[in-house]
């Protein structure tokens, strides 16, 4: 059985993250330091430190949470393609009910490392996949 976390260090991670949000409205992700984000979190280096080990894990953090899938949620069937494409994440749902992941999702600057998260994010399940497939031809 897994531990609990502890509110205060989600607490903490939460203000990190959102800090990050907000720079990214405004600011270029290459622009955005460690101390922007502790001046807007209310927090020391050392407490960032703790959590995070630079600006990029905090990023591939809200990345991943974004891409996370909700069992309850039905494939999103995408209005930009009329329908023929079913994203396997939703992206556009999700930054209608969350906005704040817009500042990552229509960042020109964090394109290649959004696409990068995506493929490691998917890589598991593709390989899964085709392990699966190959059972069921070889029985």
């Amino acid at each position: 059985m897994g531990r609990r976390p502890d509110p205060r260090t989600e607490s903490t991670k939460m203000r990190i993250k959102k800090a990050l949000l907000e720079y990214l409205c405004d600011s270029p992700f290459e622009r955005i330091t460690v101390k922007n984000i502790c001046d807007s979190a209310g927090i020391d280096r050392s407490t960032f430190y703790t959590h995070y080990r630079n600006l990029s894990a905090t990023l591939d953090e809200i990345i991943d949470e974004a891409l996370e899938e909700e069992p309850s949620r039905k494939p999103y069937h995408c209005t930009l393609t009329d329908g023929q494409y079913n994203c396997p994440y939703g992206i556009c749902d999700k930054v209608r009910e969350h906005p704040e992941y817009g500042a990552v999702f229509f960042n020109e600057s964090l394109t290649e490392k959004i696409i990068d998260r995506i493929s490691s994010y998917s890589e598991a399940k593709y390989v899964a996949s085709l392990t699966h497939q190959s059972e069921i031809l070889r029985v």
